[in-house]
């Protein structure tokens, strides 16, 4: 990667603000990803166990994308299970950690996290990087046009892999 890190950052975030804003599925459809793989296949995307633990529609397409099943949406225990906390019900659980659907930062944080982790073109969104990424690939992920932004920051993830490959 290069000096123009920010302005791939820049046009990934416009092309998504011209996007329809609704919350289907549509809207993840990367080149190669998961849910273009399933949309050009024909195939039905079923979001209703992510759904069926709490998550909202738009919550479940992230997670779905992000190559996280359904387990993945807390139903509404403390971390790892257990005790219960409602409050926690619907929210994204991964390594530990809780991800609020309702907080844009902490969604762009999971989006990051999955995005340097897992090769997103990988047939189910979650096989690890067959080569990692290096530390000037990473700042890609740091641009400020990113900021709250977990599906701009799932598309420049899909984009640098194809630039990697």
């Amino acid at each position: 990667m290069n000096a123009n890190q920010g302005d791939v950052a820049q046009r990934v975030l416009n092309k998504l603000n011209n996007l329809d804003s609704t919350t289907s599925l549509g809207q993840y459809r990367f080149a190669g990803n998961r849910v273009d793989r399933e949309m050009t296949a024909n195939r039905a995307i079923d979001l209703d166990p992510y759904i069926a633990r709490g998550a909202e529609r738009e919550t479940a397409a992230l997670a779905y994308v992000l190559g996280l099943g359904a387990n993945s949406i807390n139903t509404g225990t403390n971390v790892g299970g257990g005790r219960n906390v409602a409050g926690n019900r619907g929210k994204i659980e991964h390594n530990g950690n809780l991800y609020d659907p309702a907080d844009a930062a902490e969604l762009k944080e999971i989006a990051q996290i999955r995005s340097i982790a897992v090769n997103p073109l990988s047939a189910n969104g979650n096989d690890p990087r067959g080569t990692g990424l290096t530390a000037a690939e990473t700042l890609v992920f740091a641009q400020g046009v990113l900021d709250d932004e977990p599906k701009a920051t799932h598309a420049t993830a899909v984009l640098l892999e194809h630039l990697r490959t």
